[in-house]
């Protein structure tokens, strides 16, 4: 079975839309959001990239051994895939990395623990549940949550969709 692919296409169309009409969309919010810059539309495109190729690699990012890629979900969102800025953000990623690691009562072993107990089966309930998690004091990462959460719950539902979804030809296009 072939696997998911997001369509990049139709999800920088939509980031841009977003970020055409923030101003708007940020004055409806009770707590505003810094705007969204083309630096951030391209790290977050970066990260849709990373998402998309762990789908076609049929990759699990949450198999032991491959948190580090979770990890690099939030780096890209916050850098990109500049190796300047990441070498400017060294401390930044260093912080972030042992708060990912080593948090009590978080961090990615708490992720962990939270999925073993609410594996249903159900891709919507665990998409949802993993991005409340990440969001949930303490958050998952130090910057950059909600959009790293978002990518997260892309590839859980991509790849849900691969592999529970019935009319799986007739959801293709949405991702």
């Amino acid at each position: 079975m072939d696997p998911f692919r997001l369509n990049l296409p139709e999800i920088e169309s939509s980031l841009q839309a977003v970020q055409a009409d923030f101003a708007r969309i940020n004055a409806t919010l009770d707590a505003h959001r810094d705007a969204m810059s083309d630096e951030v539309r391209a790290n977050m495109m970066a990260g849709y990239r990373s998402v998309d190729d762990a789908l076609v690699e049929k990759i699990d990012l949450f198999a032991p051994g491959n948190s580090k890629r979770l990890l690099e979900l939030n780096i890209l969102v916050l850098c990109g895939i500049d190796d300047d800025k990441r070498k400017d953000f060294a401390a930044h990623i260093a912080s972030t990395e042992r708060r990912f690691y080593e948090e009590e009562g978080g961090g990615i072993g708490a992720l962990m623990e939270w999925l073993q107990r609410h594996n249903s089966g159900n891709v919507w309930r665990c998409a949802a549940g993993v991005y409340i998690h990440i969001l949930s004091r303490p958050e998952l990462y130090l910057e950059g949550n909600h959009r790293t959460g978002a990518l997260i719950m892309s590839y859980l539902l991509a790849r849900g969709a691969t592999i529970f979804c019935p009319f799986r030809r007739q959801c293709q296009g949405l991702f």
